[in-house]
């Protein structure tokens, strides 16, 4: 017996956070290191997304 894909569909998760909210969220990680906090910085500065979407509502406050 074979596999078959019977259909494909697409969710965007209920909650969203922007990209400053979510860089935010890393750089309050307690004992962050100088170089992992820059490296946050250069990622979530330079991505050009502006909303993260998320399952976790916790998350969105």
């Amino acid at each position: 017996m074979g596999v078959q894909l019977i259909g494909i569909g697409t969710a965007v998760p209920e909650f969203a956070l922007s990209q400053s909210q979510v860089k935010d969220l890393f750089l309050a990680e307690p004992d962050i290191a100088p170089l992992t906090a820059r490296l946050i910085r250069a990622a979530y500065d330079n991505s050009a997304i502006e909303r993260r979407h998320t399952v976790i509502e916790d998350l969105a406050g």
